[in-house]
């Protein structure tokens, strides 16, 4: 045989392997459990209604349980939304899957003697959860790769996966180990992180939730360490003390926030922030925010009052707003109008730069009066935020 054709023709085997070989998603497949021997290893969309498992599950195709750790299960339910495929892992502590397995032992049984199934599923899914998952996600693979993009197809137990990059692949259930929503969006040609706590401005509040399960740990000034976490969806703590060296009272403070949404561009929040400052009575101030807009851009109004002053309760005026400028870079701006006998206005701009988990924010400061006085007007502003959860 000719030598050149043997070596053009490994050229071209060798050409035709790579460009296959993503097109699918090789990893290590865990084993589904087999909840009850008559349903077998993946519960499909007639098994699900004949039982009521999970209950009315709109384009369901399958449902899988996994072995996760010793005392725990994953529970894989696929299905086919409108235009992409969705996947919603759901984890099950030991007690859980052993309740379930009992139920569904007694519905099968039921089921074989002529009665009528019950009316509450036997594992019922929140209908909101699948809302919540993004369109783009990370996927980490058995194996540890991972790839981020969206699940546009799934047929029974195996999902049919478009990376960011456009390139397809079908990935079977098993191999999947967990997903992580992807925060960015395609924006004028091209994949754009957004801003990781829109949940304030340099300090203030703003009219948008800290989610369930995430939080930050933030520093002002170096000496003002504070820590935020997202309890639910609406509902989010914050606290912290300051660090000064050599002082042996600190300032503390704490502050719950309610959040609402009031429509997809606009939402509404209303707390309190309580201060205990050294040698002092401390402040108390009630708050209320919406900011309205989106993701690129926004603005916030709103007002505070002194809830445990003495004195004359004047209000506090805020007028804020971000606009985003690059892939890592925002603009920001943080107004205070005091009102009373002794009004000012407090003014700041800056700006945020940010990656997915660490934000750093330089700005500003100045009053009516800093600016109409001699000398340098503006007074410096920092603070870095490293952010935890999904």
């Amino acid at each position: 045989m000719d030598i050149r054709f043997q070596h053009r023709a490994g050229v071209v085997f060798f050409l035709l392997f790579i460009l296959y070989a993503p097109l699918q998603a090789k990893s290590p497949q865990a084993l589904p459990e087999p909840i009850h021997p008559k349903l077998g290893a993946v519960v499909d969309s007639l098994e699900n209604a004949s039982y009521n498992i999970f209950g009315p599950i709109p384009g369901f195709s399958t449902g899988c349980f996994y072995f996760s750790e010793v005392d725990r299960y994953r529970l894989h339910l696929i299905r086919q939304d409108t235009n992409r495929a969705q996947i919603l892992i759901v984890d099950l502590p030991l007690e859980t899957w052993s309740d379930l397995k009992t139920s569904i032992r007694k519905r099968i049984a039921d089921a074989e003697a002529g009665l009528q199934m019950p009316v509450k599923a036997a594992f019922a899914v929140d209908g909101t959860q699948w809302a919540k998952i993004p369109p783009v996600q990370k996927v980490t693979l058995n194996d540890g790769n991972e790839m981020t993009g969206t699940f546009v197809r799934a047929r029974q137990d195996t999902l049919f996966f478009k990376t960011v990059g456009g390139l397809p692949m079908a990935i079977p259930d098993a191999a999947i180990q967990s997903l992580t929503g992807f925060e960015r969006e395609f924006v004028d040609g091209k994949w754009m992180r957004f801003d990781p706590n829109t949940s304030r401005l340099f300090f203030a509040p703003t009219g948008r939730p800290l989610k369930a399960g995430t939080g930050y740990f933030a520093d002002y000034y170096v000496f003002f360490p504070t820590i935020a976490v997202g309890v639910t969806d609406f509902l989010s703590f914050s606290g912290g003390m300051s660090l000064f060296p050599g002082i042996e009272s600190q300032a503390f403070y704490f502050a719950p926030k309610l959040t609402f949404s009031i429509s997809h561009s606009a939402g509404f929040s209303t707390g309190f922030l309580t201060m205990k400052v050294p040698d002092g009575d401390g402040i108390t101030l009630g708050y209320a925010v919406t900011t309205f807009g989106n993701r690129m851009s926004d603005a916030t109004l709103g007002t505070g009052i002194p809830l445990n002053s003495d004195s004359e309760r004047n209000l506090l005026l805020l007028i804020g707003g971000g606009a985003q400028i690059s892939n890592s870079v925002k603009l920001i701006t943080e107004n205070w109008i005091f009102t009373g006998e002794d009004s000012f206005i407090l003014f700041s701009g800056g700006f945020r730069f940010f990656s997915d988990k660490l934000m750093v924010d330089l700005a500003l400061l100045t009053t009516e009066e800093g600016l109409s006085g001699e000398g340098f007007p503006f007074m410096p502003y920092v603070d870095f935020a490293v952010f935890f959860g999904e």
